[in-house]
């Protein structure tokens, strides 16, 4: 079994490791060093240990397909996801992602989930029209979310381009390698496979910020999303898990 020590110290030479191989990047050091002050916070902690809330609401691995018609009828986005996000080959969507497609169901749903969490966790409205009323922000605000503009979407035409969006193997690189800390990190903080099990925030995190980059890379008028949307990605998802 790793100890926490060991853990530690692969965290600290991922960053290193990251830094090293894409100096470039802009904006890379100061969302490593966001990501190391979130994962070492009480406030992350505190989330994952209420992520039971999230199975208690949200059951399945697709919360989307499992909303009544009577309230899709209400939130327009699971329409649009279902069409052009899903694909009814249960083996497709679980294929690894080297090999499935670039962007999928799986990823909005795990968004969704962790807005849930992050509005009950608040104590906040938790009702499916909340949840997607601050998922639409922002998928199309992204780190302006919190602010008062007006914005239209995202409609059909948004997640049809998201279904269409391909990487580039370095930006998918970069957020694999990050998100390989937030699996160090979780396995530090839930010491237990139960508590890991149950309060490990890697896959909403994972499939929220694979589903951001796609949304920066469209705010950027781009069809293969770059190392630009997976730095927008991790700012959004910051501002978002520190949301007050």
């Amino acid at each position: 079994m790793v100890s926490d020590d060991e853990n530690r110290n692969k965290i600290e030479a991922l960053m290193n490791e990251t830094l090293d191989k894409y100096p470039s990047v802009d904006g890379l050091e100061d969302v490593l060093d966001s990501v190391r002050c979130l994962l070492d916070s009480d406030y992350y902690r505190d989330l994952g240990k209420h992520n039971h809330k999230v199975s208690e609401f949200y059951r399945d691995n697709f919360p989307i397909l499992m909303i009544s018609d009577d309230i899709a009828e209400d939130i327009p986005q699971i329409g649009h996801s279902k069409r052009n996000l899903y694909d009814p080959n249960i083996f497709l969507l679980f294929l690894p992602r080297r090999f499935g497609k670039d962007i999928t169901l799986i990823d909005y749903s795990q968004l969704i989930k962790l807005v849930f969490l992050i509005l009950s966790f608040r104590g906040d409205d938790c009702s499916h029209v909340s949840v997607f009323s601050l998922a639409n922000r922002v998928m199309v605000l992204l780190s302006d979310f919190d602010k008062d503009f007006a914005f239209d979407g995202p409609d059909n035409e948004f997640f049809s381009k998201l279904n269409n969006l391909k990487w580039d193997k370095g930006a998918k690189n970069l957020l694999k390698m990050i998100i390989e800390i937030f699996y160090r990190k979780d396995k530090i903080l839930f010491s237990s496979f139960f508590e890991m099990f149950v309060g490990s925030l890697v896959g909403p995190s994972e499939g929220s910020l694979f589903l951001l980059s796609g949304c920066c890379a469209l705010k950027g008028g781009r069809e293969i999303m770059i190392f630009e949307d997976v730095i927008c990605a991790f700012k959004t998802y910051l501002k978002l898990m520190s949301f007050d």
